[in-house]
Order: C-alpha cells, then structure tokens, then sequence
C-alpha cells in the first residue's frame, strides 16, 4: 500500500472491522506536512466571535451534510450525511477514489452503537463504542463526528465578506485528532499554520457551506474541502441496520 501524507484514522478502522478476518493494522505515522501559503493578517475579534457562534449553534440542532475534498496524489472522496448530535444519531456514506480508503464506505451511529460496512456489503458490523479506547483509530467521537467541533477550536481569525459570507484562517496545530475534510475527519493538521477558509451563511444566519483551501506538500497544488450544510433543526429518520443484517465485531477490537 502506498504512503501518503495523510492519515486515514477512524475510516480506515472502519475498513478493518468490515474485513472481520484480521487484526487491527498500526495506522501511518502521524503529522502531515502542509505547509502555510502565507502570514496570518490581523483582524478584528468580535467577527470570528461571531462566526464561531454561528458555526458552534448548528452544533445544537439536528442538520444534513455533503463533503467534497481533495486528497494528495490526485485522491479525493466525496459522501454526504446526517447529524442529530442531542439523539446521538448520525448516519453517512464516503466515497474515495482509493488509497488506503474502500472506495464506498457506510456508516450508522445510535448512542453507542456504530455500524458499518464497505459498498456492496449485505451486513454490517456493530461496534460497542463503551467498550473501545478512546485512543485506537477505530474509535468515533459521537459528541463530534464530522470534526465540525475540532474545526471551530482552530479559528484563529475571521472578517466579513458580506451579509452572509466570513472569510479567515484557521491553525490546527495542537489538535491531536484528524478533523479534516469537515465531513469525513481522515487527515491531521499537524504543521498547518494560517490555512484559509470561506464560510458562508443563509438569511436566518445558519452556516450553508465551509470551504478550505490547502498546499499539497507533494506537488505544491492546492486541495480543496467543501462541506455543505442543509435542513437544519428538521426531524432526521436514522435507524439502526436490521438485526438480521448486522455482525458483531471481533473482540480484538475491545482489547
């Protein structure tokens, strides 16, 4: 399997559990190494006050997602899915071009119970997240599982580009867990410093859209990860697999 810069952490658990026939492989070594494209400028604070209000209170009511990004070495992955933080309901679909990533991958939450399976699977495997460590890369953060949460801790500055629209930097540095693209967390941020964004909003002030611009370290290119955001505070119908559908996980997973 080839290396890239990226770590694939809690999708490539996923990818694992679904195997159901081997050990858990050690992940890449962790870091990345995008570079900053240019200085932090200064800016005036009671904005990115602002928008971290913005961001943090579609944090409070159930919403609906669709991520975009590109990945190094020409990769990308796309999915879209549903979050109900307050139900600990969440449910999504990735997919990737390859790399260390199944091409589609399916994912439910409910409370403590996750299930998963790769594209073309029939069953899916349930996971008791109680009983995984917080630390193994399968583990997956109910309380923040599209990074959205680790996102708004690294908005370092922020200006108004409009009526609806923000503009700023963020700087991940510090943030011990892969929190990039907002919508399918697979990469550490580990190095990056005043890495622009563009946010956008609705007329009732609820964030539409989050844009993210990054240096390729391989090729100098940029990477582009956009997550859009819809429905929000509508009833989400997330429902766990049939019990005829689902496996359960080996229990090395709970070692």
């Amino acid at each position: 399997m080839r290396r890239r810069t990226l770590l694939i952490s809690g999708m490539a658990g996923i990818a694992l559990i679904g195997g159901g026939c081997s050990a858990p492989e050690e992940p890449p070594p962790t870091g990345s190494k995008f570079r900053s494209p240019s200085p932090l400028p200064s800016m005036d604070d009671s904005v990115r006050q602002e928008l971290i209000a913005a961001l943090q209170r579609t944090q409070t009511v159930p919403y609906q997602y669709t991520v975009k990004s590109d990945l190094t070495r020409g990769d990308w992955l796309e999915g879209s899915g549903a979050v109900d933080i307050a139900a600990r309901r969440y449910r999504s679909t990735i997919n990737s071009s390859g790399g260390p990533l199944p091409e589609v991958l399916e994912r439910i939450n409910i409370g403590t119970d996750s299930y998963a399976r790769r594209g073309g699977d029939k069953k899916w495997v349930r996971l008791d997240m109680s009983r995984v460590s917080a630390k193994s890369f399968a583990y997956f953060d109910m309380a923040d599982p599209i990074g959205l949460v680790k996102f708004i801790s690294t908005v370092a500055l922020a200006e108004r580009t409009g009526p609806h629209g923000y503009s700023g930097w963020f700087n991940p540095n510090g943030i011990d867990d892969p929190f990039l693209p907002v919508g399918a967390p697979s990469l550490y941020g580990f190095g990056l410093r005043g890495t622009p964004f563009q946010v956008t909003t609705d007329e009732h002030g609820w964030v539409t859209s989050l844009t993210l611009t990054l240096t390729d370290p391989e090729d100098s290119g940029k990477l582009t990860m956009t997550t859009t955001f819809s429905g929000h505070g509508k009833p989400l119908k997330i429902a766990a697999p049939a019990r005829s559908a689902t496996l359960e996980a080996d229990d090395f997973w709970y070692a």
